[in-house]
């Protein structure tokens, strides 16, 4: 409970504009945005990219505070959506490539002491995406790495939106058996 209120006086303090309100977010979530930018763009982008993206993505949320709706989520999440979303559309912007499946996208925990299990659970999950055909894989990537809307992926395999529903449906659930031991990788 200590936590919502703390956002909650955090998000009147952004949403009074004051300069005051801008320093106390960046002192709470600076390090946590960098963290993530850094995670998701490490590969790609500079040192002075990532200080500059993390200075946009603080004024962003700044500037757009009042549309923060805490019964919708927490902060953080807010917060975490945000900085991963814009570091997609820098690593976009400055390589023209095609996204790869990497370990960075998956961990939001920067505990060093998780990291071995975080290590761990990420490989069995590659294992498992790989046991998918090449179009359960991609729908899967798309859906729940890349946040594509069911709409876009739809468009991309020219079938329904109800079609596309089943099959990520299909899949988390072969997903999970896989993960469980309890199907073969054929």
């Amino acid at each position: 409970m200590e936590s919502v209120i703390c956002e909650l006086d955090l998000l009147n303090a952004l949403n009074s504009k004051s300069e005051s309100g801008l320093i106390l977010f960046i002192d709470c979530y600076s390090r946590y945005i960098h963290a993530i930018v850094h995670r998701i763009t490490f590969d790609y982008a500079s040192k002075e990219d990532i200080e500059e993206a993390v200075s946009d993505i603080l004024i962003k949320i700044w500037r757009n505070s009042e549309k923060i709706d805490l019964k919708k989520g927490n902060l953080k999440s807010y917060i975490s959506a945000i900085s991963r979303n814009y570091s997609f559309d820098m690593i976009k912007k400055l390589k023209d490539i095609h996204f790869e499946l990497d370990e960075n996208f998956l961990s939001d925990c920067f505990d060093p002491a998780d990291e071995i299990c975080i290590k761990e659970e990420y490989e069995t999950l590659l294992n498992a995406i790989s046991a998918l055909n090449a179009d359960e894989k991609e729908m899967i990537i798309r859906r729940y790495f890349f946040g594509e809307t069911i709409k876009k992926i739809a468009s991309h395999f020219e079938t329904s939106e109800k079609s596309v529903e089943s099959k990520l449906y299909r899949s988390r659930k072969k997903l999970k058996q896989i993960m469980q031991g309890g199907m073969n990788n054929e």
